[in-house]
């Protein structure tokens, strides 16, 4: 990897077109933004870095405490010295990894980049500088380690020390730069700025900033792993799903009672998850690690049931609506179906009728305000898909087509933004040759249609081994994204397939599967939220 740094000795005459960015995709500038940092006056000296990054995404600061000979001497030993360094030396610098401090790298990048952006940086952490500046390179460093470093040192202590105590809070800025700000937070920050301020707090829970803060997060989706064991606790991991899905965050959150395994786990929905089991019924936000307990469902008490969460977008309303799922005999007594407003204020549950007497059989999906789920009629002789409107608590039963096989193990899943059942049992079909041949039943939603779908999945079975796969749906790019449901050894992956290019991409999930037996729910489209912060 280290022989794509372009300083490895590569040279050229004249640039490769591929090298030439065009003209209208580069920015123009008059004026470069100068800030003096020096500045006493705290609320514009932010105001103006913020506008500068904003706008033109760098600054130049003036009146830092830096000597210019200082400066001078560590731009010629950076630009001359340390990357006129043998190849040998700097290869033991670099590295791809972008957590490591510090580091060498490019950002070279033939494989996703038009136009190749050249560039070799060498990134030395600062902050905070005692953690840091032991990992500087001596070499060539070690000349003016005698004079930059003391500076560096007392410079950024002097900069975090009067930000720190300068008394500048949130409420101290513009609300039009508090909630930029805030816009841009993980929700594990904005719970800590909501616990801290009764302004962020507000704005937070403010059906605005909600809104807008979840459409952005709509615009980078994430692969949602929820990972369940014998432990009484439950671990999410959630990582971008349309890049090279690296795991970003893995959030533990403890279940009270949880069952392990036996847990129910719903779809998620606007970043929340509801999770079941018996009585027990929580929501949580497992990017914020907060967690919300339902009052106990007593329907839970007469036989096992399964909850879902929904949201209805014109009336802003979750509902959590509680199905029963078959006993063992062939012939059962109707039970009651329970639903209950989220965050209305001294939430019970309640009973609602249903005209159509079911029991549900597999995991649902909510969208556009309708709970979907597949389930079977009271005697189990007919197996129905049912849909709940969480708007007017109605149910609506869709017939299947006649002759269509579809049977307790299927499970609805997101096909190009469509509605389509997959059988979780079963998974891939495998022929002789070894293609893959997957099977649905796409559904129309607004005219309650059905037509049957078959893909081929080229040297499927080189590609997955003895790994057994399931369907759970397709993402922006156009992929077709599977994943295991148990695994009980080795390491747990995600597979990607492209039906365009015929290509597969397979990701092993660092930390995912830590005990010898575990359970694994692998969602799509999982968004980052403010909800119950």
């Amino acid at each position: 990897m280290a022989r794509k740094l372009i300083s490895a000795g590569f040279r050229r005459l004249t640039l490769l077109e591929t090298n030439t960015r065009p003209l209208s995709q580069i920015s123009q500038l008059e004026d470069i933004p100068v800030i003096d940092i020096s500045s006493t006056d705290r609320s514009t000296l932010v105001r103006q870095i913020h506008q500068a990054c904003a706008r033109f995404g760098f600054v130049q600061i003036i009146n830092h405490g830096f000597s210019k000979a200082t400066i001078d001497e560590m731009v010629s030993v950076v630009t001359h010295e340390f990357f006129g360094m043998p190849m040998n030396e700097k290869r033991k610098l670099y590295s791809g990894d972008p957590k490591k401090t510090p580091r060498l790298s490019t950002s070279f990048n033939v494989k996703e980049e038009e136009v190749n952006n050249w560039r070799d940086y060498r990134r030395l952490n600062c902050y905070p500088i005692d953690k840091y500046v032991h990992k500087w390179p001596s070499n060539p460093f070690i000349d003016i380690s005698s004079t930059y470093r003391p500076q560096l040192i007392q410079q950024t202590h002097s900069y975090y020390t009067r930000f720190d105590k300068a008394s500048i809070t949130m409420e101290a800025l513009p609300n039009d730069l508090e909630e930029r700000i805030l816009l841009n937070l993980p929700p594990t920050e904005l719970g800590t700025y909501s616990r801290v301020s009764m302004r962020c707090r507000n704005v937070i829970q403010s059906k605005e900033f909600i809104k807008e803060y979840i459409g952005r997060s709509t615009t980078e989706p994430r692969l949602l792993l929820v990972e369940t064991t014998m432990k009484p606790e439950v671990l999410f991991h959630s990582m971008y799903q349309q890049a090279n899905p690296l795991l970003s965050g893995k959030e533990k959150v403890r279940i009270p009672h949880s069952p392990g395994p036996q847990l129910h786990i719903d779809h998620p929905v606007r970043g929340l998850v509801c999770l079941s089991y018996e009585t027990k019924v929580v929501i949580t936000n497992p990017g914020a690690k907060e967690i919300v307990c339902l009052p106990e469902n007593e329907a839970g008490k007469q036989g096992e049931t399964k909850c879902f969460l929904g949201y209805d977008e014109d009336t802003d309303v979750y509902k959590v609506l509680c199905v029963p799922v078959p006993v063992l005999s062939t012939r059962e007594e109707a039970r009651e179906y329970q639903v209950l407003t989220v965050g209305s204020g001294g939430e019970s549950w309640r009973g609602i009728e249903c005209k159509h007497h079911h029991s549900l059989v597999t995991n649902g999906i909510c969208k556009g305000g309708v709970v979907y789920f597949v389930a079977l009629s009271e005697c189990r002789q007919i197996v129905r898909v049912m849909s709940f409107n969480v708007n007017s608590e109605i149910f609506t039963v869709t017939e299947l087509p006649k002759g269509a096989e579809i049977h307790e193990s299927f499970s609805f899943v997101n096909y190009n933004g469509t509605m389509a059942l997959v059988d979780e049992l079963s998974g891939t079909r495998v022929e002789p040759n070894g293609t893959g041949v997957l099977e649905m039943w796409i559904m129309n939603e607004l005219e309650r249609t059905w037509e049957t779908c078959g893909i081929e999945l080229p040297c499927w079975e080189e590609t997955v081994g003895s790994t057994k796969y399931f369907f759970k749906g397709t993402i922006g790019t156009g992929e077709l994204v599977f994943a295991p449901i148990h695994w009980f050894h080795g390491h747990f992956s995600v597979l990607y397939y492209d039906p365009v290019t015929h290509k597969y991409r397979v990701f092993p999930i660092d930390g995912v599967g830590t005990d010898y037996m575990y359970k694994v729910r692998t969602f799509l489209d999982h968004v980052d939220s403010p909800l119950l912060i």
